[in-house]
């Protein structure tokens, strides 16, 4: 018996067409798959054994096993063989163990290994089986070690791409620690030149300050010193409006008060003369002269201001004559007027007004 050609199995075909040449080499030359139809699942058909092949992900159950079971019918002497890629329950092989039924799973590279008791037996007893088991172990050992070897290299492949992710993650954690502390130094820098930024700009500030605190030092003492200047001016010029307040009132109110007081004897003088005999007449003549004194004594106190100068003198000499000329005159008697009339009123009354003229000239 020569094993069938390996095939890849992708499809339910493949696996179909797999398990017939598998048949083939085990004795069944007219194993063949069938084509459709009502093959009452049955995927290969031989005269002398019948063959189901499932393509599945999911294991093989016992049900699955009956069927086949059924489909062979009375004739017993055909042999029944099932092939599964993904194996058999354990009800599954109990059943055909009991049944007779060779249980094959394939591999997706078209390799048949027996699963039950069966099946061992019967490759057991086909022609040159020690030797296609001699075969099979070393070319399962060879496959092992070829698979164990894929295995080793997988490793390898993997520690090494393990060591290069290491190293690639040790590179960049070397490379993530050095921009960290870049932007640390950066940070530092920056802070650093902030904090310089601002002790300058305190420094500045506080000579800003220092500056306008002397300058405003100055202007308040200048401010000050102008005050104090201003209320020694402002002091002296009321000590000086009240002394000549005071002078002034010193100056006019007794002046005021004489020409009151030549007035008022004047007056009474007036009423005496105009309501008395002879005798009070003589005593009116007195007082008549004494309120023309006043009156002229207050008017040169009162209007004129001190330092009295010649001028305003001669100016109230003129005016007290003429007063005193036309008093005698009024209250005269007959020798007084006599007397002005021989000596003449108008010479008196020039002289009067000429020392007025020369006053006021000279004033």
């Amino acid at each position: 018996m020569t094993e069938p050609l390996r095939q890849p199995i992708d499809s339910w075909k493949a696996a179909e067409s797999n398990a017939a040449a598998w048949m083939r080499s085990w004795g069944f030359g007219d194993a063949r798959v069938t084509q459709g139809g009502a093959d009452a699942g049955v995927d290969v058909r031989s005269r002398g054994a019948l063959a189901q092949v499932k393509f599945e992900a999911s294991q093989v159950g016992r049900p699955v096993l009956q069927r086949l079971v059924g489909a062979r019918g009375r004739n017993v002497d055909q042999d029944l063989f099932f092939f599964s890629g993904a194996g058999f329950s354990a009800q599954a092989v109990e059943y055909a163990n009991e049944m007779e039924i060779r249980l094959f799973k394939y591999s997706l590279t078209g390799a048949m290994t027996p699963v039950n008791r069966s099946a061992r037996a019967f490759l057991r007893a086909l022609p040159g089986a020690a030797e296609r088991e001699a075969a099979e172990r070393a070319r399962t050992a060879a496959e092992r070690a070829a698979v164990e070897r894929a295995a080793a290299e997988r490793r390898a492949e993997r520690r090494a791409l393990e060591e290069r992710a290491a190293a690639e993650e040790r590179q960049q954690a070397a490379a993530r620690a050095e921009t960290r502390a870049a932007q640390q130094r950066v940070a530092e820098a920056r802070a650093a030149e902030a904090r310089a930024a601002r002790e300058r700009a305190a420094a500045e500030r506080a000579v800003v300050l220092t500056r306008f605190a002397t300058a405003l030092r100055g202007v308040e003492a200048k401010r000050a010193a102008e005050l104090t200047r201003f209320a020694t001016a402002l002091r002296g010029v009321e000590a000086k409006r009240a002394a000549e307040e005071e002078a002034e009132r010193q100056r006019v109110v007794p002046g005021v008060k004489r020409v009151l007081s030549g007035l008022g004897l004047f007056l009474i003088t007036l009423c005496s003369w105009a309501a008395g005999g002879p005798r009070i007449h003589d005593v009116v003549r007195g007082a008549a002269a004494l309120s023309y004194i006043l009156f002229v004594w207050g008017l040169y106190a009162g209007m004129s201001e001190p330092p009295r100068t010649p001028g305003v003198r001669r100016f109230f000499i003129g005016v007290a004559l003429l007063v005193a000329s036309i008093c005698s005159w009024v209250f005269g008697g007959p020798l007084v007027r006599d007397l002005v009339t021989a000596d003449g009123i108008a010479a008196a009354v020039v002289l009067s007004v000429v020392l007025m003229a020369w006053g006021v000239i000279g004033a």
